[in-house]
């Protein structure tokens, strides 16, 4: 398992996924849809997991749970949660009662394809939760909230750049 203090990664497990991009269409599903996959890399350990699927033009969340079994891969489309849809998609390891918990053996990707044509296999980023942190011990069974603070102390800090290697030109059209 990948070190705790590493930065956002699509590489290594974590206990908070970031799907970058999802989308849905209700009337053409196939023609715009995302496949996306989530696998449970603990070998004796089950997981239980929140999904946030977060539309990218009214900021509404729909969530829905999934309970994977050790070492199981879960797919599905975006067109059977959340029709009709684009935005993105947190994907938070939690216990029985909905409190996040340390629990880095998490991976996911997804494919996105939209009616333009544009597709994409793209990894999930992933973000460690770190140990020792106080904050575990303030969700609990009555708890009907819980902030996830990506601060280095509770969860690895998320990154403030967001760098392109390559803007086309608008003179190029």
């Amino acid at each position: 398992m990948a070190a705790t203090n590493s930065p956002l990664n699509a590489q290594r497990p974590g206990s908070v996924l970031i799907y970058n991009s999802y989308t849905s269409s209700a009337a053409a599903p196939n023609q715009q849809n995302t496949r996306l996959s989530l696998t449970n890399t603990h070998p004796l350990s089950p997981s239980y997991v929140h999904l946030f699927f977060v539309d990218g033009s009214a900021c509404s969340v729909a969530d829905s749970y999934v309970c994977l079994t050790p070492n199981q891969t879960a797919s599905f489309l975006a067109s059977d949660l959340d029709p009709g849809t684009t935005g993105y998609l947190v994907a938070v390891a939690t216990n029985r009662s909905g409190c996040p918990i340390n629990f880095n053996y998490l991976i996911g990707d997804e494919y996105v394809k939209f009616t333009t044509g544009h597709a994409a296999n793209l990894g999930a980023e992933a973000i460690s939760a770190i140990a020792g942190s106080a904050f575990w011990a303030s969700c609990n069974n009555n708890s009907t909230s819980a902030t996830l603070a990506f601060d280095g102390v509770s969860y690895n800090r998320l990154p403030y750049v967001v760098s392109v290697d390559n803007i086309a030109s608008r003179a190029d059209g």
